[in-house]
C-alpha cells in the first residue's frame, strides 16, 4: 500500500508540474465508486485537467481533457483485489446557459494493472486500455462541483489471446481548483 500511495503521489506531482507550464482551464480531484463485473466493487480516485473549449457555441462549448489516477477492484466474494494505474484523453460536451450544466464525456487510455485475472475474468496482460463515458452535472459555485454516472470498459483490445474485459458502472464526484 505504501507503494501504492508513492506512485499516486508522484502522479499528482507530475500533473501538477505539467499545469503550471501549460493553459489549462481547471484541475479537478474526483472519485468514483462503482459495481463491476461478478459483483466487485470498484473505486477510481483520478485529477482531470480540462483544456480551454476547442469550439464553443451561444450555450454550448466542446472541452479536452486529460486523466489521470489509480484504479482498485476487490471482490468480496472471492477476496480478490486489482490495482492500476489510468491515463486517458478524452473530450466533453457541456450545455453552457444556466447555474447547472449538464455534460457528457467520452475517454480513452492505456492502463496498468498489478493482476493478469480478477476473479474468473483473464484480462490477458498488465497493460489494458480502458474507455468511460460519463453523463454529469457541473453546478455550484463557479460550477466547481461535479456529479456523474459513468460506465468504464477495461480490455487489452486484443493484443493478446486472452481477453476477457472488465465492465463497471458508477457515480462519481469531482471539485475543481482553478
Amino acid at each position: 500500500m505504501k507503494k501504492l500511495s508513492v506512485i499516486s503521489l508522484a502522479i499528482l506531482m507530475v500533473f501538477m508540474s505539467w499545469s503550471a507550464s501549460t493553459a489549462f482551464a481547471e484541475l479537478s480531484l474526483n472519485f468514483a465508486i462503482g459495481r463491476g463485473n461478478d459483483s466487485s466493487t470498484t473505486y477510481d480516485p483520478y485529477a482531470q485537467y480540462t483544456f480551454n473549449p476547442w469550439v464553443s457555441g451561444e450555450n454550448f462549448e466542446l472541452r479536452p481533457f486529460a486523466t489521470g489516477g489509480m484504479t482498485f477492484w476487490d471482490d468480496h466474494d472471492t477476496s480478490d483485489s486489482v490495482w492500476g494505474i489510468l491515463a486517458s484523453l478524452g473530450l466533453r460536451l457541456a450545455y453552457t446557459g444556466g447555474d447547472i450544466q449538464p455534460y457528457l464525456s467520452l475517454n480513452a487510455g492505456p492502463s496498468y494493472i498489478s493482476q493478469k485475472q480478477f476473479v474468473h475474468r483473464d484480462l490477458g496482460g498488465h497493460f489494458i486500455f480502458n474507455t468511460r463515458v460519463m453523463l454529469g452535472l457541473s453546478f455550484g459555485q463557479d460550477l466547481r462541483h461535479t456529479i456523474s454516472a459513468h460506465g468504464t470498459h477495461y480490455s487489452n483490445a486484443r493484443t493478446q489471446s486472452e481477453n476477457d474485459g472488465f465492465n463497471t458502472y458508477g457515480l462519481a464526484y469531482g471539485f475543481s481548483f482553478y
